[in-house]
């Protein structure tokens, strides 16, 4: 961050397909936490981007982001400390760097099909060994227009991943963004949809 803290965050990575001069396109960004990005009224200096990490394993490679590449709700850029329900950000892709790992399905889902799903969270706790990955499940507890709660063991450093669901498809509802009892999730709206699709066509 800004002071040269090092934090830890996580991420994964949506895909929109479009056409580009008459041929199939794929835009890809990446999505996690607002605070990961933009915190404090500052944007994170670099972020270091290790997909697919675990312990020393880097299987797809990694590239530094800076903060020109860093992407957050205008909600969340305008007032960070009271509005939580916008707290989702992007890290955008380097053209050169074509994504070859695998890309999360998601889905804005009704209130009465979250209310009954369990939901899976896979991410990057930072009390455990570094770089390694983690996940819990368990079943949503209360759904709320912009949040979605749950119980599912997460610590630091879990912020931006993925809250999906407990099927054979694994589609993301959430963006996880806070501990505690419950553990809440910043839910994949029509709007947040949006912002992804238009952080994705950007350069």
């Amino acid at each position: 961050m800004p002071d040269g803290t090092i934090y830890v965050g996580s991420g994964w990575l949506a895909s929109f397909k479009g056409i580009v001069e008459d041929k199939d396109w794929i835009n890809h960004v990446i999505m996690t936490s607002g605070h990961c990005v933009f915190a404090g009224k500052s944007w994170a200096k670099t972020i270091t981007v290790i997909p697919g990490r675990y312990g020393d394993n880097k299987p797809y490679g990694e590239f530094v982001a800076t903060k020109k590449a860093l992407r957050a709700s205008k909600e969340w850029e305008e007032d960070s400390l009271y509005k939580s329900n916008y707290d989702y950000g992007a890290i955008l892709i380097p053209k050169i760097y074509k994504p070859n790992w695998g890309a999360m399905p998601f889905i804005n889902l009704p209130d009465s099909d979250l209310e009954k799903s369990e939901v899976i969270n896979t991410g990057y706790p930072a009390d455990k060994d570094i770089g390694t990955m983690w996940t819990a499940n368990g079943p949503i507890t209360e759904v709320e227009k912009y949040k979605i709660k749950y119980m599912n063991d997460t610590y630091g450093g879990q912020s931006g991943s993925p809250a999906y669901l407990d099927d054979q498809v694994s589609k993301v509802v959430g963006i996880h963004g806070y501990g505690g009892c419950p553990n809440k999730a910043v839910r994949l709206t029509e709007n947040v949809i949006n912002d992804m699709k238009k952080w994705a066509t950007e350069d």
